[in-house]
């Protein structure tokens, strides 16, 4: 079987997310990148962070009175942890794609600024579409 490109991957995505993607630009560049440098099980790893942190957010976002305080705390330490572990696993997928690249990298989704942080929500929104892709083509 012929491996897809990345462009098509993220055509693919596109289409399943009814082109919601919001750094669709970006994730082309990372899945070039790691198929390049031969880490995708890294990258579907953090895709499937991405996908739990998606609900794991949405349970900390309602805050439901349901959830105990100590619960809700836990939540919250995991978001945190995998929020970090994303990054790093981002950082070694992008890492032999030159200084050019690693730099504006860094500063636009890894550096301490709301909108940084902002950016990175919006590529974990598309890394959670591309488990999902991933999860559909092994339906196939």
């Amino acid at each position: 079987m012929l491996q897809k490109s990345a462009r098509e991957i993220v055509e693919e995505v596109e289409i399943l997310s009814r082109n919601r993607l919001k750094m669709k630009d970006d994730l082309l560049r990372i899945i070039e990148l790691s198929i390049k440098n031969g880490s995708t099980p890294l990258l579907d790893e953090t895709a499937f962070r991405a996908k739990y942190l998606q609900g794991l957010f949405g349970i900390i976002q309602r805050g439901e009175s349901s959830i105990k305080e100590e619960v809700l705390r836990r939540y919250t330490a995991e978001y945190t942890e995998n929020i970090e572990e994303i990054k790093k696993n981002l950082l070694k997928i992008v890492e032999g794609s030159g200084n050019f690249f690693m730099n504006i990298f860094r500063e636009k989704y890894l550096s301490l600024t709301q909108e940084s942080l902002s950016k990175l929500n919006r590529l974990i929104y598309d890394l959670g579409w591309y488990k999902m892709y991933l999860n559909d083509q092994k339906s196939r």
